[in-house]
Order: structure tokens, then sequence, then C-alpha cells
């Protein structure tokens, strides 16, 4: 999806350059402090935080990158967010990250919600309960993202155990060149975070006193282990506005050429009408050995795919069958692929316990699930030579009707 702000590409190059600098001044950030004290950083910190706890109307778009590591596991996310709300209470938020998204307006009467992977958006009037499952994008409260940074930033001087003035810097957005104050903060963790330590640097604006970059390390150890986890946050703010001035049509939805409005996300979902429609594309890591897969790439196989997870009784009673349909297929042609959206280790330690070898894909926060409109475990989809779904099984099934629509398929 593309943002409706014409937003500039970021420089990943550049961003890794200044993520190696930061990392560098961040572990010798007491040989740069200058002779500025303690107590003025934590005033500023002070002073912007209340900006923040004080704001009627903003306008914030962010790049976001995310690293989270715990001994040999990695994981690397980033999103594109755009978080804006005027006095009179109307909102906009946008969000992109690379394979999900979906925008969600407030006009001050009604509510629009969409979703451009479904080319569908749906309207509710303003104080209507968002019906169940039509959530837009599963992990995602956009209630809480309008007041994303409005939240985060709010509290940035509490906790705080010192933090110095590192200089100035200037910091590169939309509107130009920007001058900001570079502040370093230690923070106290907050309780049940064993063994916690979360550090900070704001790069905060001297015009308007807002945020306008973030880099923080929090590292923890986890729960009933010995392990540390850190997790690496990077936030570039290509906008970062507080007060009025915001563009009125911003809050207004415009439903973009090709979409259709619906009553709900998840009407008309059923086996018949996901049937002979081409299969919507992804990339997902096999959990077994850290290889991507993207469906596109398989064309000219049959596919099977095979929605499960560890709590789900009917799933674990099929997957049995599906190891069966891999091992005698496989040789035909067949592509046989589990998807979970568990932690990793808990689908890993369930396969390796039960003798399932065939791969299976991490779908975080249903991602695929979502595209491919499941609404209930086990899900089967069968896909066809031609990237066309030719078969869509919801429920436990036998082996042998399974493998019929395998057939049909053209295996």
């Amino acid at each position: 999806m593309h943002l409706l702000f014409g937003l500039k590409p970021s420089n990943r190059g550049a961003r890794r350059r200044r993520t190696s600098r930061w990392l560098t001044g961040l572990c010798c950030a007491a040989a740069l402090v200058s002779a500025q004290t303690p107590e003025e950083a934590e005033a500023l910190l002070h002073r912007t935080a209340e900006r923040y706890r004080t704001a009627e109307a903003y306008l914030f778009i962010a790049n976001e990158k995310t690293v989270t590591a715990a001994g040999l596991q990695r994981r690397e996310t980033g999103s594109t967010v755009l978080t804006a709300k005027e006095a009179d209470g109307r909102t906009r938020v946008e969000i992109d990250d690379g394979a999900n998204g979906g925008v969600a307006v407030d006009d001050g009467s009604s509510r629009w919600l969409y979703i451009p992977q479904m080319e569908k958006y749906v309207e509710l009037p303003r104080g209507q309960a968002v019906p169940q499952g039509d959530q837009t994008i599963p992990g995602l409260d956009f209630g809480a993202l309008v007041k994303r940074y409005l939240d985060r930033y709010a509290s940035l001087d509490q906790r705080v155990l010192n933090a110095n003035l590192i200089g100035t810097e200037t910091v590169a957005t939309q509107e130009g060149e920007i001058e900001c104050d570079r502040v370093a903060a230690i923070y106290n963790p907050p309780p049940g975070m064993r063994e916690g330590k979360i550090e900070r640097e704001y790069w905060i604006s001297r015009l308007g006193g807002e945020v306008l970059r973030e880099r923080s390390v929090a590292s923890m150890l986890q729960p009933e282990s010995q392990n540390r986890v850190t997790v690496t946050q990077e936030i570039d703010f290509q906008r970062a506005h507080i007060g009025e001035g915001i563009d009125k049509q911003l809050f207004v939805f415009v439903p973009p050429p090709g979409t259709r409005q619906v009553e709900s996300f998840r009407e008309d979902v059923s086996s018949e009408n996901q049937v002979d429609r081409q299969a919507p594309d992804f990339t997902l890591e096999n959990i077994l050995d850290g290889t991507s897969v993207q469906l596109s790439s398989l064309r000219g196989k049959v596919v099977l795919l095979d929605f499960w997870a560890t709590w789900c009784g009917p799933c674990r009673y099929d997957m049995p069958y599906v190891q069966a349909l891999y091992d005698e297929h496989k040789e035909r042609g067949l592509e046989v692929f589990g998807v979970n959206s568990e932690i990793h280790t808990v689908a890993v330690n369930y396969l390796a316990k039960n003798g399932l070898t065939f791969p299976t894909l991490h779908d975080e926060r249903m991602r695929v699930a979502m595209l491919f409109q499941v609404q209930a475990l086990p899900s089967f989809v069968v896909i066809d030579r031609q990237g066309r779904i030719a078969g869509y099984m919801v429920g436990t099934r036998t082996k042998a009707q399974i493998e019929k629509a395998l057939f049909d398929a053209g295996l």
C-alpha cells in the first residue's frame, strides 16, 4: 500500500550508516557530553513531555524499525505510520509494514476502515462498536495507534535515572533540515522487567519542541531463563507537527479506485467463493531452516497450505494426514506448507516432538491468514499449477478428502 501523502522513499544505506554511527555514539555517549548539566537535559525532557501531554491537534509521519534479538534468533520489522488528530476529534491513521496495511478515518460523523489487500472498505456510524471479527488487521488497534506518539513521548520524562545533552544536530524531514538538541537518557525499567536496562536518545526540534528522531535499546532476561532479549528501535519522523494548521483533507475518506464498500470485511467468506480466484502472493520464513518462501515462485506446482496451531485439537488430528501426503507426493511436484502464527519455538518443538517434517511458515500477526480470509483452524487451501485457488476446506478433513482436492487441482 502507498500512503496517500506521497512519502519519500527512505535511503536504507544512509539509514544503516546513521544507525552504525548512533550505536557507536550510544556506547561512548559519556565522552561526548558537552558542558550542559544533567538538570538542563532533564528540564528539556520535561518540557517536551509536557508538550505532548497537552497536545490537542497533531500530525506525525514516521518510519519505524525494530530488531529483536535473543540468542541466535533475530527478527526485524519495519513500518511507516501516520497519525493525525484535529482538536474537534477527527482522526486519521495509516500504517504500512510492506506486507500489510490499513487506513482508519473518523470524519466527525462516520468512521471508515480500509484494507488495501482486500480492496474493501466499511463505514461505521460514529459511536457504533466495530463488529466482532472486523478489527481490520489482527494485532493492530487503530484506536491506540491514533495516540501512538502522544502516549510514547508524554512519558519520556518519567523513570529517568540520568540524562545528558550531547549537543546539537540537524535532522532531515519533509520540511527540510531542522536543528535539534540531542539528548541521551537512561531509564529505570518498569516492574517485571527482569534485570532490565533501557537507553534512549532523542533528537528534539529546537524550533517546535517535537521529537524528530529516537534511538533506543532495551534488554532484559527472559522469564525463567538466563537468555537475554535485546530490542533495538529506530524511529525517524518525516513530519512531526503539534498544533493547528493540519490539512483538512486528511480527515476526509476518499475510496481508492477499484475498491468496493462492504458491510463487513468478513462477509461472503466461504469455501465456494474462495475457489477459482487468483491466490494472493506472499513471502514467509520457513521456521525449520530460516529460508524464505514466495508463493508466486512455486508456479507450475500444486501447493497445499495447512493453517494450523498447536492449541487447535482438530489441527493436531489432521497433521499426520498432511505429513503422509507430503511424503507420498512431493516427488510428483506437490509443495506442502503449514502456516502457523505462534512463537517459533512453540511450533518447532511441537513439530519435532511429533515427527512432522513438512515445512511450516511463520505467519506473523496472521497476515497471510487474513489474505486468504481464514476464519477457523484448520483451514486447507489447494493452489493449482496456474496459481489459482482450486480447493478451500474449513475444518478437519480425512486424508482421502485432501488428496482428492489435490488430484482435482492437477497433481
